[in-house]
């Protein structure tokens, strides 16, 4: 057969020239080589009544010979191989596109009292809050990642009279908004409510009663994601 013959002149004859076999009908011979399930004979057979070249059958032969003493590399393992480099880039992706929901969201909350509150009201409240890292549930589990705080210490002279400072970090903004409640949610964290409610009225109000002694600020790490 002309295949034979010609697997027979490739193992004295030069690569065969660029400029006679372009680039496309390259590519399609080799993805029909790799892409079949039979013997590499059978599949040169086939291009050769394809093509009715024997001089490209025999370029194709001589790649699946090299292919062939690389016991290392199968066609399956370059099938696998694919197959984790798409799996990892659609992993990829999916890990861009949902930084935004992912992130984590920080809540900082600072806390100034009215002048006559007794010390022992200011840590009562302190360790109330704080204690919401283990007490607060969302459909049952603790969903809270962490919680700290304490006093202020510092003598810059810009904490505007601010005497406790709290961070709290959800892992969403979904958590974010069950725990604060309005204007996130109609559904505010029942033990979160609880320590509010027991909290404010020992915060700092302006003359006309509006509180003004608590400073609340969310934001998500630069680099995480945008904050909407």
């Amino acid at each position: 057969m002309a295949w034979q013959s010609a697997h027979s002149r490739m193992l004295s004859s030069p690569t065969v020239p660029p400029s006679r076999y372009p680039h496309p009908t390259f590519s399609r011979g080799f993805r029909i080589l790799i892409a079949g399930g039979t013997s590499h004979s059978a599949k040169i057979a086939h291009l050769d009544e394809r093509q009715h070249d024997s001089a490209f059958a025999a370029f194709i032969v001589r790649a699946a010979a090299t292919i062939s003493r690389r016991s290392a590399f199968t066609l399956e393992t370059w099938r696998q191989t694919m197959k984790i480099r798409m799996i990892a880039s659609a992993s990829l992706i999916l890990t861009l596109f949902a930084a935004p929901a992912l992130a984590d969201v920080h809540h900082f909350v600072a806390l100034r009292y009215e002048r006559n509150v007794d010390a022992s009201v200011k840590a009562e409240i302190a360790e109330r809050f704080k204690a919401l890292k283990n007490t607060s549930m969302r459909n049952g589990k603790p969903y809270i990642m962490s919680i700290t705080g304490g006093d202020g210490i510092s003598k810059e002279g810009f904490d505007q009279g601010f005497e406790q400072g709290f961070l709290v970090i959800f892992a969403s903004r979904e958590d974010r908004d069950y725990f604060v409640g309005k204007p996130y949610s109609e559904v505010m964290d029942p033990s979160h409510q609880a320590v509010a409610q027991f909290a404010e009225p020992h915060f700092e109000r302006d003359a006309n009663g509006k509180v003004t002694g608590i400073f609340v600020y969310d934001y998500i790490v630069d680099g995480e994601a945008t904050s909407k």
